[in-house]
């Protein structure tokens, strides 16, 4: 509440408010304390909304490929985090069986048809800043897959969740990154999703 009151003693525009926002929602793994802040986050958006919205359950597309370590982010992710799947939770893109560009349309068209009234967080590998490599960043609104690679796959999800695998200078190396820099990635949001409140 302060800091939108000192929002508006400045003048500040909605696009900067927005953009202060978003830089609240971006996390170091290896930081003390951004697990909790993870949480807090992603509970605080998942209810309000529960409230605005009548949705019935949750989805997590986990979107990538076990064939290249620096887009395996999401399968390496859905395979850690299945066992959450209930009556009112679904995992889609696992490593036994993934969502990447081939078969995106495919989960789009199932998640359309099977779950439409339920709230679908999208989770990618991306690229981004040199500096920003190795950081998660939650983002309201749909993630927009392969866009950093020139992929035109369209749009998805209600709130997406990013790790930045490489810098945009290496985008076409993605085989040459770390698989201990993803997983430390991936081990940080299975913690984070794995103690919010997923009742539904």
């Amino acid at each position: 509440m302060k800091q939108i009151g000192y929002a508006k003693r400045k003048n500040i525009d909605l696009e900067e408010l927005v953009d202060k926002f978003e830089l609240a929602m971006k996390f170091q793994p290896q930081k003390n304390g951004e697990i909790s802040r993870f949480k807090k986050i992603i509970d605080f958006l998942l209810e309000n909304i529960k409230n605005n919205r009548s949705k019935k359950g949750i989805v997590f597309l986990c979107i990538g490929t076990d064939r290249s370590t620096g887009d395996c982010l999401g399968p390496l992710l859905g395979y850690k985090i299945q066992h959450l799947e209930s009556k009112n939770v679904k995992v889609f893109g696992t490593l036994d069986e993934p969502v990447h560009a081939n078969n995106l349309e495919f989960y789009r068209r199932i998640i359309s048809r099977d779950y439409p009234d339920w709230f679908v967080i999208a989770i990618d590998a991306a690229i981004g800043d040199e500096k920003d490599v190795g950081t998660v960043n939650i983002h309201i609104g749909s993630i927009q897959p392969g866009a950093g690679l020139g992929k035109k796959l369209g749009t998805i999800g209600d709130i997406s969740i990013t790790g930045v695998v490489a810098p945009e200078h290496l985008a076409n190396c993605l085989n040459a990154t770390r698989l201990s820099k993803v997983m430390k990635m991936v081990d940080f949001i299975c913690e984070g999703i794995s103690v919010i409140n997923l009742a539904y």
